[in-house]
């Protein structure tokens, strides 16, 4: 073995050993361009990544600052069907990555057991184009997609596995490993080895969905017509396409990069109207977990940290707020260079009540396994010398409720629709991990520096049992569930804003709850108002249990009757009179703007 070789293995890395807040737990793979490993990141009890770079790169300081602005750059995509960067730092002289762990099955497995109809291709295949879009407006380019690193999710939908993207194509000995299994879906400029831009990524989607369709792969382009062939019509194969399937692969798959779609906008586009004319049937086949979750144990204290400490990755710099679940800093990402929220559960507090710790620690777990543009990122959690701490991302525009209060009690009917529609977006996005958020109110929705509004505080939420677990402890494990334990009487929420079956039966509330709260905080941030008043917090919940609120449109007579009956549905006393999902909910909203603007 010459040395090389052995500095792309990685060989002191061990199994059972810690890197940073990961224990390593096996080797994936290794090649010449570095050494992946599984872990589990014991902050966030979540399997990871580990990928390891050659310690040469280090040598490079062009090359390594390159990558190290790109990593940087990455760690800010918030994509939830692109595997997002949690850490990254150096181990031994390696640097190293950590990364989401995309569980499930490869599309190139499903493909192999057979063919996707239309349908199902369009409907696994529209997010792993949306969370390329997203990459490009960020300036990157993909460039080694292919049906390999796009996973099939045990919840049925696709998710693409992170590479270090354009850095792992300045390595030629690697670029060279790729070639043997991704060349049929490289562009024809790619294998050229000339520039690639954003087209590069589309012919390689094109090539993808072709192999969906179809069940083969492109076919290998003739010599003499390498550069100037067509690709074989998808239509050959499967006569039964629509035509419109058939122009969009043969458009993707053009050889000349100019003939492609100019633009991600334009790309998604054409997808989304191409889905929008097929009607089969979707079918998916789930992958079974891997992973259970564990016990860990609390360790040992210290004294408070306080502005200009260094906890986990993140240096506090400004102490913003503090309440009964924590103090909150502002504080600056080391690693990634991003400002991003600190919060640390007080000492005494888990000391006093060990549940307080396991709230604290739901929260970030919740968080991580919902990445949406609508929800609080995740970035890291863990104890340092007896502290628990979260790093997550920074909403620098204050909470909704604030914003109320600047605006009288009430907000202008755009506003609010804007919160309502992305509050029932980052719902949506829970709902399809089964977690009830159970706390929905205006203080629990913030504003970043865009005016993006996100879904915060998830110590309360819970994660549902799949339907067929039949209550073991073992399939609970299997399904990677956030538990929690009830104690006779309690209640959880908030009373001015809790769903009639949470007051009554909270053991045995589901996503619908959320939709309820959303209503509420719809009703408030419309009329200026909450639905029911009460001395107390039980006489306030049974009112919400018992009680018909009056309908908006009474107190505001400027309330569009649809979006009056919107919310009216949404605070429905039984579960099953109120929209079934948060989506529902979205094609209410969307479809009032496209009568709006008509």
């Amino acid at each position: 073995m010459n040395t090389d070789d052995k500095n792309c293995k990685c060989e002191s890395v061990k199994v059972a050993e810690r890197i940073g807040s990961v224990k390593i737990e096996s080797r994936l793979h290794e090649c010449s361009n570095g050494a992946s490993f599984l872990g589990r990141h014991e902050g966030l009890d979540l399997p990871v990544v580990v990928r390891f770079l050659p310690r040469e790169i280090r040598a490079d300081a062009a090359r390594y600052k390159k990558i190290t602005r790109e990593l940087q750059r990455l760690g800010r995509i918030r994509n939830p069907h692109l595997a997002g960067i949690l850490d990254r730092g150096e181990h031994d002289g390696y640097p190293y990555v950590v990364t989401e762990f995309v569980e499930g099955i490869p599309l190139s497995d499903r493909i192999e057991q057979q063919r996707l109809s239309e349908a199902e291709a369009f409907s696994l295949l529209l997010p792993v184009a949306e969370a390329l879009a997203e990459l490009w407006a960020n300036g990157f380019v993909y460039r080694n997609l292919s049906p390999y690193v796009i996973q099939i999710q045990s919840s049925g939908s696709a998710k693409l596995d992170l590479t270090l993207l354009s850095c792992a194509h300045m390595d030629v000995k690697y670029k060279k490993y790729l070639t043997e299994c991704l060349a049929p879906y490289w562009s024809p400029e790619e294998r050229r080895g000339g520039p690639v831009d954003l087209s590069a990524d589309m012919w390689s989607f094109g090539a993808t969905l072709y192999e969906a369709l179809t069940g083969k792969q492109v076919p290998e382009p003739s010599a003499q017509s390498a550069s100037t062939r067509r690709t074989a019509d998808p239509k050959a194969l499967v006569a039964s396409l629509h035509e419109g399937t058939r122009e969009l692969v043969m458009k993707l798959l053009d050889p000349e990069p100019e003939n492609r779609f100019m633009s991600g906008d334009a790309f998604l586009i054409a997808l989304k109207s191409v889905q929008a004319t097929i009607t089969s049937p979707v079918r998916m086949i789930a992958p079974t977990p891997l992973y259970s979750d564990e016990t860990q144990a609390l360790p040992a204290l210290r004294k408070p940290f306080d502005v200009g400490d260094v906890i986990g990755n993140a240096r506090l710099i400004k102490r913003l707020a503090a309440g009964a679940f924590g103090v909150v800093y502002q504080a600056r990402h080391l690693a990634l260079d991003v400002d991003v929220a600190v919060k640390l559960l007080p000492v005494e507090s888990g000391l006093r009540d060990p549940s307080m710790i396991e709230m604290f620690l739901r929260e970030a777990r919740t968080a991580a396994r919902i990445r949406h543009k609508n929800v609080i990122g995740m970035y890291e959690a863990g104890e340092q010398d007896g502290q628990h701490y979260l790093i997550m991302e920074f909403a620098p525009g204050g909470t909704v409720a604030e914003r109320l209060f600047t605006h009288g009690g009430k907000l202008p009917l755009d506003e609010a629709l804007h919160v309502i529609e992305s509050t029932a977006r980052g719902l949506a996005a829970a709902q399809e991990l089964n977690i009830v958020h159970r706390d929905i109110k205006p203080q629990n929705l913030m504003y970043d520096r865009d005016g993006e509004v996100k879904i915060a505080d998830l110590g309360l939420a819970k994660r549902l049992l799949p339907k067929d677990s039949r209550g073991t402890v073992r399939s609970s494990l299997a399904a990677d569930q956030i538990t929690m334990q009830f104690e006779a009487g309690t209640i959880f929420g908030t009373p001015g804003y809790i769903a009639p079956e949470m007051a009554v039966e909270p053991q045995n509330v589901d996503t619908r709850a959320d939709l309820y709260s959303l209503g509420v905080t719809a009703y408030q941030l419309l009329t200026g108002k909450l639905p029911f008043e009460g001395k107390s917090a039980m006489e306030l919940m049974m009112k919400h249990v018992l009680e018909i609120p009056e309908e908006p449109r009474v107190l505001d007579a400027a309330i569009p009757e649809d979006v009056n009956a919107i919310v009216m549905k949404m605070m429905a006393k039984r579960p099953e009179q109120r929209y079934q999902s948060a989506r529902d909910v979205l094609q209410d909203l969307e479809a009032l703007q496209t009568a709006a603007a008509a």
